[in-house]
């Protein structure tokens, strides 16, 4: 399996990038991103991917983000629900959109989100609704063993726990810094 793509940004356009490899070409199909989130044309990018096979073509999905890949492998485990319908979840709600979207139980707003409808999105709610507290427990279950594999005992991390908690929607490695400059207020 594939699990990244990092190479030169060749061409961006609004759901897909094209990643040149080693001179070997990729086309990425993408969330939409904010301009301000993509790199330039020729700079590097790092994209997490997913790769899928149907009987027509073989098509790879690209995240910046880790917990967007986490959020899109949980969705297209779901019966009928296509990595189409989840791009466009992660494209148009974003991952805390998601989340509270779910948490709230609001099937209007993921209806409408293009490709979904309220069909797919009561499947979606039944099948993910419990899903909040797992990806939150995970992340947070992560970052804790991080920092004990860091040498912080039981108690500095309980102390920073609520904070972990607080800032939980941040990607894993930037929380454990910010998390880590906090143990460093608190000890220095």
């Amino acid at each position: 399996m594939i699990s990244f793509i990092s190479g030169k940004l060749v061409r961006r356009e609004k759901h897909r990038v094209l990643v040149n490899v080693n001179g070997l070409g990729f086309s990425v199909l993408t969330p939409e991103y904010d301009e301000s989130l993509m790199p330039k044309i020729g700079d590097d990018i790092f994209l997490w991917v997913r790769v899928h096979v149907s009987q027509r073509e073989i098509k790879i999905y690209g995240f910046l983000d880790e917990r967007e890949v986490e959020i899109f492998d949980r969705i297209v485990e779901i019966p009928k629900i296509g990595p189409q319908i989840a791009l466009s979840i992660i494209s148009h709600l974003g991952v805390d959109g998601l989340m509270r979207v779910l948490k709230e139980e609001d099937l209007v707003t993921l209806g409408e989100v293009p490709r979904v409808g309220m069909k797919s999105a009561r499947r979606i709610l039944s099948e993910l609704k419990d899903e909040v507290s797992i990806i939150y427990d995970s992340r947070v279950k992560e970052i804790v063993e991080a920092l004990y594999r860091l040498g912080y005992s039981k108690r500095e991390v309980k102390a920073v726990l609520g904070y972990i908690i607080e800032n939980i929607n941040l990607p894993v490695e930037e929380l454990i810094k910010k998390v880590l400059l906090k143990l460093g207020e608190q000890n220095g």
